[in-house]
């Protein structure tokens, strides 16, 4: 009697755990917390969406992402989150009426990929968007929804120990403060001519800037080339690169 109840008690612990088997397989892992897997945008149209960026900017003190590259990996607060949902909301409208005959779902995936917050001010915002060939920055006006492009190859941003973001171009090299409508040209910076802050090598990079510098939080040292002479690569043998024609050290 004794062994058909130790056996009954076996089978009924080997269906349980069985079903505990089951319902973990089953059951969906909750997914790391990240910009991409907590983003509840829903499709709205261009209207709505800035109405609400609008409204959630209301008592938003004006500062950069901390810790930021403009590719999505910074750690947002739910303040910063619930910004950078209005903006994926924001573009894939856009995306949507410029594509009408695409599905809707497809660009609001495309923003949820592809934009992400990089300072946000009382009016304006500094944002990267992003596909598979470029990411670019731009300032977009909340109170007009019009968007300005920062031109720069290379972008950097300093928070939490500065508030602001440099920009360096193939003949210019720029800066963002908060809550600005522009970039803001670093004196002494623009090239003319031939002369580029674009070393001229490409290989595994791309061609759009290729720059030979050192910065610091406050200033930076970069080299100028001759985009009309090429010679031999001293660091990549047998490759070629700008002639180095010198260097410049500016303060932002």
């Amino acid at each position: 009697m004794q062994q058909k109840t130790t056996l009954g008690a076996i089978i009924v612990l080997t269906i349980l755990a069985c079903g505990f088997v089951v319902w973990k397989l089953s059951t969906p892992s909750t997914p790391t917390p990240d910009n991409t897997n907590t983003d509840t945008t829903t499709l709205v149209d261009e209207k709505t969406a800035l109405a609400n960026l609008q409204a959630d900017m209301q008592d938003v003190t004006p500062h950069f992402i901390a810790n930021n590259e403009g590719n999505g990996h910074a750690v947002l607060t739910v303040e910063e989150q619930k910004i950078r949902d209005d903006l994926v909301a924001l573009y894939a409208a856009r995306y949507a009426a410029q594509n009408p005959s695409s599905p809707g779902s497809s660009w609001l995936l495309q923003a949820q990929n592809g934009i992400f917050l990089n300072a946000i001010g009382e009016r304006y915002i500094l944002l990267t968007e992003a596909d598979v060939k470029k990411a670019r920055d731009q300032i977009l006006d909340t109170q007009t929804g019009d968007v300005t492009p920062v031109p720069g190859g290379l972008r950097f941003y300093f928070a939490p120990n500065r508030e602001i973001a440099l920009f360096l171009d193939l003949q210019a090299i720029r800066t963002y403060s908060l809550d600005q409508a522009s970039a803001t040209l670093v004196p002494g910076s623009q090239l003319s001519g031939t002369e580029t802050y674009h070393s001229g090598y490409a290989e595994g990079i791309g061609a759009d800037m290729n720059p030979q510098y050192t910065k610091t939080k406050n200033s930076i040292i970069i080299s100028v080339f001759d985009s009309s002479k090429m010679v031999s690569n001293p660091d990549v043998p047998g490759a070629k690169m700008y002639a180095k024609v010198g260097t410049k050290t500016f303060s932002f």
